[in-house]
């Protein structure tokens, strides 16, 4: 469960980002009382907690994951669920360094089906 003080300003940063059109618009990441499928599950002072299953846009044909869009769903929501509610002045600009590897010995890319809210 959201704390109050957190969901609010987070609410705030994501009708904000996503009633003017930003970069999280197009991805698909808006709030459900917007029309959207992105829910705050958790925002506390030290982690958040958001929920979207994955868009059939950024599907693949054989189903694999689409780690370039992976990483950019995450950065997204990684700034307006976490670094923005973070930082004192609450600046949507703060950002990190994101980079996928494919680990394992089969190399392959998991499934993840449309509309399936990958976890890991």
């Amino acid at each position: 469960m959201a704390t109050r003080r957190f969901s609010s300003l987070a609410e705030a940063l994501w009708l904000a980002n996503t009633r003017y059109g930003s970069f999280g618009s197009p991805l698909g990441l808006v709030l459900a009382q917007d029309g959207g499928e992105l829910r705050l599950r958790r925002l506390t002072a030290t982690s958040s907690e958001v929920t979207m299953p994955y868009p059939a846009w950024a599907a693949r044909p054989d189903n694999a994951l689409c780690l370039p869009t992976a990483l950019a769903l995450a950065d997204e929501i990684s700034t307006f669920a976490g670094f923005a509610l973070w930082d004192p002045r609450h600046r949507p600009g703060v950002s990190i360094a994101l980079a996928g590897e494919l680990v394992g010995r089969t190399h392959e890319l998991p499934r993840v089906e449309p509309g399936e809210q990958p976890t890991r």
